[in-house]
């Protein structure tokens, strides 16, 4: 499995492609979510994917699994990897932080047009 490089990317792109700070992106404990990006081996982008973080490797580098998918998959990542972040105490009260809870309420806001439109 290939993650995209989150550091790269909002490098290329600054102004389009925010990640979390590279204190909040190191500092992820068991309990954290982390937002990856998975690439597409075939070369046709990418899925954004939630990781609940079950393990710190050693500083910046974490074990977790994806909880997306039908079954919880296995990832191994770095701060690198990392696109958003939300801690345990935020997810265990059903919060999100940062760029999540603004994608979160776009697509609330969306889903809300959508059921309007197809009234």
């Amino acid at each position: 499995m290939k993650l995209l490089d989150a550091v790269a990317q909002h490098t290329r792109h600054p102004d389009t492609f925010e990640i979390p700070s590279a204190h909040a992106r190191s500092s992820l404990r068991p309990g954290d979510m982390a937002k990856l990006v998975i690439l597409d081996p075939h070369g046709g982008g990418g899925s954004r994917e939630w990781a609940d973080v079950t393990r710190v490797v050693s500083p910046g580098v974490y074990e977790g699994d994806l909880i997306e998918e039908a079954r919880p998959t296995p990832v191994r990542f770095t701060a690198r990897h990392v696109i958003d972040a939300a801690s345990g105490s935020d997810v265990q009260k059903g919060r999100l932080v940062g760029t999540a809870f603004k994608a979160a309420m776009l697509g609330a806001i969306a889903y809300g047009v959508y059921r309007l439109v197809r009234r």
